[in-house]
């Protein structure tokens, strides 16, 4: 996706809004991908550029926007939590505007790819950041949110 011409790069292909409800995108490139040769600093600024980007176009479609999937394979930093993934979504008026953000699948060492996680073990070096963005009042997480449907 073109950060700079973020308008027309997210809506190649776009179905049109009779359609859409959530205007989402996936994002791993910014938040520590192994082949983003740019520094931490310059990747948190383009994750934060790109969610007000997405927020903005969402909010002139009347939609609401997400983060649909983000992480880092493996979670190597250990304040990634606080430092880069929340960070970026909590960096402002338009990036806490999105409705979710979802980290992609756990796939553990008995499934046979040791290292191919994207949230966080008990026993991982990073798991007390995890749990301080747990307890953040500005989170939500699935286990409380209430069954609709009772």
């Amino acid at each position: 996706m073109d950060i700079d011409d973020f308008d027309k790069s997210y809506q190649y292909g776009y179905a049109g809004d009779d359609y859409v409800d959530i205007l989402g995108y996936d994002n791993y490139w910014d938040l520590g991908h192994k082949a983003n040769t740019l520094s931490v600093s310059e990747q948190q600024k383009q994750f934060v550029k790109s969610l007000e980007k997405l927020t903005d176009l969402a909010e002139s479609k009347n939609k609401v926007s997400a983060l649909t999937e983000g992480g880092q394979e493996g979670v190597t930093e250990d304040r990634f939590w606080s430092e880069r993934f929340w960070a970026g979504v909590f960096a402002n008026h338009k990036t806490s505007r999105i409705s979710y953000a979802l980290v992609w699948r756990n796939n553990n060492e008995d499934n046979g790819k040791k290292g191919h996680y994207f949230a966080t073990f008990a026993q991982e070096k990073n798991a007390p950041d995890f749990l301080k963005s747990y307890q953040n009042s500005k989170t939500v997480f699935i286990k409380n949110i209430p069954n609709l449907y009772k």
